[in-house]
C-alpha cells in the first residue's frame, strides 16, 4: 500500500542542485554563473518580465499592430430593390415587413429595411406608411 512514509524515488529521478558560488574548485566559482557586469550580474537579478530580450526598444507588446478604423453602432437597414420586388411578389400586394419576411428576404421581422431602385416596376404595389424609401426609388414608384 502506497503511504507518504514508505514511497521511495526511482533512482535517477532526483538529482542534487548544483551550488554556486562556492569556490573555483567547485566548477561553480567566481561569477557563479551570472557574467561580469550588468543588471543580471548585480543584487537579487531580478528583470521584469516585460523588459526581458528587449535590449533597450519598446516593449514586444507595444510593436504589434493594432486593429484600426471604427465600427459604426447604428444599425444599417437591408436594402430591398424594386427588381426583387418584381420577383417575389403579384400585384396589389401589400409591402410591409411582415410580408418580406413570409417571403424570406428579411431575417427577422423586427429588422430594418429600405427599398432602393434600379428598375422600374412592372405593376401596382401598397406599401406600409413606416416603409423607407431611396429619392430614385420613390420616383420610380409614383
Amino acid at each position: 500500500m502506497f503511504l507518504q512514509n514508505n514511497l521511495i524515488n526511482i533512482p535517477g529521478s532526483r538529482q542534487k542542485r548544483q551550488r554556486v558560488g562556492r569556490g573555483n574548485g567547485s566548477n561553480r566559482g567566481t561569477y557563479s554563473g551570472l557574467g561580469n557586469k550588468g543588471q543580471h550580474s548585480r543584487g537579487s537579478a531580478k528583470i521584469h518580465q516585460t523588459f526581458t530580450g528587449q535590449g533597450g526598444r519598446s516593449r514586444f507588446i507595444l510593436g504589434i499592430p493594432k486593429k484600426r478604423g471604427f465600427k459604426s453602432m447604428r444599425i444599417k437597414p437591408t436594402t430591398v430593390t424594386l427588381n426583387l420586388l418584381n420577383l417575389k411578389f403579384q400585384e396589389g400586394d401589400l409591402i410591409n415587413s411582415k410580408s418580406l419576411f413570409e417571403k424570406k428576404i428579411l431575417d427577422t421581422l423586427s429588422e430594418p429595411f429600405k427599398i432602393v431602385g434600379n428598375t422600374k416596376l412592372s405593376f401596382k404595389l401598397s406599401f406600409d406608411e413606416n416603409v423607407k424609401f431611396s429619392k430614385k426609388a420613390r420616383e420610380l414608384i409614383s
